[in-house]
């Protein structure tokens, strides 16, 4: 199930739609993907997710637009309400924290 998932970020697959690629009951698929990974479904994709739009900060010049796109958020006030929630910085403040550390580097 987390081939699925991670497969394609940008795809919003809900605990229903898994469960059918499963042949399970939405309960049956939520209570054993909890008991193998601790999290829920939920937020094993929002892990995921977070973990790919702190990848694409840190990597290309994309607007937060399209990082939230590929990322599977909904929108960008989505991205930023996960992000507020597990980072001290902003997207903008870390893109642009680490392009000084770039800079510094490269001196």
């Amino acid at each position: 199930m987390q081939d699925t998932i991670s497969r394609d970020l940008s795809l919003r697959l809900s605990t229903a739609a898994l469960a059918k690629l499963a042949h399970l009951s939405t309960r049956h698929l939520s209570r054993d993907f909890f008991t193998v990974n601790r999290l829920s479904i939920h937020q094993y994709q929002t892990d995921l997710r977070m973990d790919r739009a702190r990848s694409l900060l840190a990597g290309l010049r994309l607007y937060l637009e399209r990082i939230a796109e590929q990322c599977g958020f909904g929108s960008v006030q989505a991205l930023r309400a996960c992000w507020n929630k597990e980072q001290a910085q902003s997207p903008t403040a870390m893109r642009h924290s680490i392009a000084s550390k770039r800079v510094t580097r490269a001196r």
